[in-house]
C-alpha cells in the first residue's frame, strides 16, 4: 500500500503574479494531490497581522471561504464589490511596497489557501497545509508592465539578436507608457545570480547603468510593442572561446512629469555563441522590393520586421538571411500561420525545391552569404497571405529554426527566431458622438499657443474629457498631462507623406479660464 503524507499543491494559472493587477480580475488555479486526491480548498484574501503580511490564519478561523472544484480547477472573482485593487481595500488587505519612487503606490496582498487531501478515513482529517500566494496591485493603474516575448530563456543564439515584447499600463485612462529601459550583464553576484548593480560594458557601450538601465531609443511613447537588436557588430561575442552567457531584464516608465518606473522583468538568460548559425536581415516586403534596401523613410512595401507589426492583403513576404560558415542543412517552420503542422526541410534539394503549402514559389533560395565559403546558405521569403484569415484574432506566428551542418565530431548548432504579425483587411468606419466645442484649425508656430474659442464655454467643466488630434505630416505628438489643464508637444515618429489623425484624451481642468493652452516639452 501507499502512504500519503503530503498535502495538496496549489498552482496559480492566472493572473501572472509577477505583474501588477489593476481593476477587476479573476484569479484562477488548480489544486492537485497525488495519490489521494483533493478533499477541499478554502481561501482568505488579506493580511492577518497589521505589520506582517506573511502571518498565516489559523486552520480553525471562521474567515475561510470554500472554493468549488471543477476537476482540479478553481477560480476567485475579484470583481465588483470584491475588487481588491481599489486603494482603500489595498491598504486594508495588504502592505505598501517600500523603496519605490515618489508618487508610486503598489501594494502586496496575501491570499491564503487551506487545502486538505483524502488520505484520512471518512472520520479522520487528511493531510492539510496553508499555502500563501501574493498579489501585487496598482490602485492607480498607471505603472507600466513589460512582457518579454522573445527570445526564450536558455536559447543559444548568434549574429544579430532581436529582443522584443509588449508594454502597457493596467488602466489606459490613467496614463501611458513613456519609455522602456533595459539592462544587460554577464556578471554574477556572490550567490551566482546575475548582478545588475554594476556596469557591464560591451564594446564601448555600458548596457547596465544603475539604477535605470539603458533607454530603448527605438521605442515610441504609447506604443504597446518594443524591440531592440543587439550583437549586430558582434559586441556580445566573447574575446576568448565561442560562448558568453548574458542576462537581460526590462522595465517601463510612465509619461508623468516625473516618470514613475514599473518593476523589472525576471532576468532572461541566453547564450551568445559566435559559432551558432544566424538569422538576420528580417524584414517585410513586396516581391518587387525583396532585394531592395529598406529606405530611410517609411515604406509599407519594404520595412523592418517589428514584433506584432500590422500588415494587410496578400502581397507581402517575410524575409531573412539564414547563414553559417559550414552551411545550413535543415530548416524547420512552424507556428499558427501553418496550423498545427511543422514543416521540416532537409538538405538543399528539399529546402529550395519544395512547393510549400501549394504556394507555387520557392520559400528559400541559395545565398552567397558568407561569401568566403562554398557553404549553402539561404534567403527566406515566406508569402504572407492574410485574406484567408490565418491564425486567430487577426494575428499569427511564424517560427523558424535552422541547423548548421555538422563539423567534424561536433553536431550542428541551431538558431531560432519567432515572428508575430497582426493583420487588418477591413474598411475603416467612423462613429460620431455629441459635439461640445471645437476650435477649428490652429497653426502651431511657437512653443505654445492659446485658443480663445474655448474660453468661457459653459458646457465645459472639470469632468469633461477632450480629444485633440494631430496630422501625420506633423513631426510632433501631443502628450497628455493630467490635472495641469494642458497638453505637451513632444517629438514623435510620424512619417512624412502619411495623413492620419491620432486622438489624445486630456482633462478640461483650467480650460474655462485659459482656453486650450498647449505647451512644448522639447
Amino acid at each position: 500500500f501507499t502512504v500519503d503524507k503530503k498535502a495538496p499543491v496549489v498552482e496559480i494559472l492566472s493572473p501572472n503574479l509577477s505583474r501588477s493587477q489593476s481593476g477587476d480580475f479573476t484569479m484562477r488555479g488548480s489544486a492537485v494531490d497525488t495519490p489521494s486526491g483533493v478533499k477541499s480548498i478554502k481561501y482568505i484574501a488579506g493580511k492577518q497581522n497589521s505589520g506582517d503580511i506573511t502571518v498565516k490564519p489559523a486552520e480553525t478561523s471562521s474567515a475561510w471561504k470554500p472554493l468549488d472544484l471543477s476537476g482540479d480547477s478553481w477560480d476567485i472573482p475579484f470583481t465588483g464589490t470584491d475588487n481588491i485593487t481599489q486603494k482603500a481595500k489595498a491598504q486594508a488587505l495588504g502592505k505598501k511596497v517600500e523603496g519605490l519612487a515618489a508618487g508610486v503606490e503598489l501594494y502586496d496582498i496575501p491570499v491564503f489557501f487551506l487545502v486538505e487531501d483524502k488520505a484520512g478515513e471518512s472520520t479522520q482529517k487528511g493531510n492539510t497545509a496553508i499555502i500563501t500566494k501574493t498579489i501585487r496591485v496598482d490602485p492607480n493603474g498607471d505603472i507600466p508592465e513589460v512582457t518579454v516575448l522573445s527570445p526564450d530563456a536558455n536559447q543559444v543564439l548568434g549574429g544579430t539578436i532581436r529582443i522584443s515584447g509588449t508594454v502597457s499600463v493596467p488602466n489606459p485612462a490613467a496614463g501611458t507608457v513613456g519609455s522602456v529601459w533595459i539592462q544587460i550583464t554577464d556578471k554574477k553576484d556572490g550567490s551566482g545570480n546575475p548582478d545588475f548593480n554594476q556596469n557591464a560594458t560591451f564594446d564601448t557601450i555600458n548596457w547596465c547603468p544603475s539604477p535605470d538601465g539603458k533607454q530603448l531609443t527605438s521605442y515610441s511613447a504609447g506604443n504597446p510593442y518594443w524591440s531592440v537588436e543587439i550583437n549586430g557588430n558582434k559586441e556580445f561575442e566573447p574575446s576568448t572561446g565561442t560562448r558568453r552567457t548574458i542576462w537581460f531584464r526590462l522595465r517601463g516608465k510612465n509619461d508623468k512629469l516625473t516618470p514613475e518606473p514599473g518593476q523589472w522583468t525576471e532576468p532572461v538568460e541566453i547564450v551568445v555563441d559566435k559559432a551558432a548559425p544566424t538569422i538576420t536581415g528580417m524584414k517585410v516586403a513586396t516581391e518587387a522590393k525583396i532585394g531592395t534596401a529598406i529606405p530611410s523613410g517609411f515604406d509599407a512595401e519594404n520595412q523592418d520586421y517589428v514584433s506584432n507589426m500590422w500588415i494587410k492583403g496578400d502581397n507581402l513576404y517575410l524575409c531573412a538571411d539564414l547563414a553559417h560558415n559550414a552551411g545550413i542543412e535543415q530548416i524547420d517552420i512552424s507556428g499558427s500561420y501553418f496550423g498545427a503542422s511543422t514543416i521540416t526541410l532537409k538538405d538543399d534539394s528539399q529546402i529550395t525545391g519544395s512547393n510549400i503549402n501549394g504556394s507555387g514559389k520557392a520559400w528559400f533560395t541559395q545565398s552567397s552569404v558568407p561569401s568566403i565559403t562554398t557553404a549553402k546558405n539561404y534567403k527566406m521569403r515566406i508569402p504572407l497571405k492574410t485574406t484567408t484569415n490565418p491564425g486567430s484574432n487577426n494575428g499569427f506566428t511564424v517560427n523558424v529554426t535552422i541547423k548548421a551542418k555538422k563539423q567534424g565530431e561536433i553536431d550542428g548548432l541551431t538558431a531560432q527566431a519567432s515572428f508575430s504579425l497582426k493583420y487588418d483587411n477591413s474598411t475603416p468606419t467612423a462613429v460620431f458622438g455629441t459635439k461640445i466645442a471645437s476650435s477649428g484649425t490652429i497653426q502651431v508656430s511657437e512653443t505654445s499657443f492659446t485658443d480663445p474659442a474655448l474660453i468661457g464655454k459653459t458646457n465645459i467643466n472639470t469632468s469633461t474629457k477632450f480629444f485633440c488630434f494631430r496630422r501625420g505630416y506633423c513631426n510632433y505628438r501631443i502628450r497628455q498631462k493630467y490635472r495641469q489643464g494642458y497638453a505637451c508637444l513632444r517629438s514623435g515618429t510620424s512619417h512624412k507623406g502619411l495623413s492620419y489623425l491620432q486622438p489624445y484624451r486630456i482633462f478640461a481642468a483650467g480650460w474655462q479660464r485659459q482656453g486650450w493652452r498647449i505647451r512644448s516639452s522639447l
